[in-house]
């Protein structure tokens, strides 16, 4: 198969973005062209067992099975946070620039 991990979470983040609704894990496989041999050898790329697995450990992508346990997944951005009290920081920052300025 010859991919990297980054180019797998790549691929599999890009899918669940373009679709960007919950899907079946196997339409991720089934959308990149990924046969069992090559899920396996993801699988052994990631160190785990199974491919919900290796979807489990990319961040920002969710997993979930409904009540008759069939899986859903979907990509989530995480929102960036400013740092606590990162206004006071600008403010001192803007202040100073402007008295060099003047």
């Amino acid at each position: 198969m010859g991919l990297e991990k980054e180019e797998i979470v790549e691929k599999i983040i890009g899918t669940l973005k373009a679709e960007g609704k919950k899907v079946n894990p196997a339409f991720v496989s089934q959308k990149n062209k990924w046969n069992k041999d090559q899920i396996k050898e993801i699988c052994a790329l990631f160190g785990v067992s199974s491919f919900n697995e290796v979807l489990e450990s990319i961040p920002g992508v969710k997993l979930e099975k409904d009540s008759k346990a069939t899986p859903s997944v979907w990509y989530e951005e995480t929102p960036v946070t400013p740092p606590p009290f990162s206004f006071l920081y600008e403010n001192s920052v803007r202040r100073r620039s402007s008295a060099k300025a003047g």
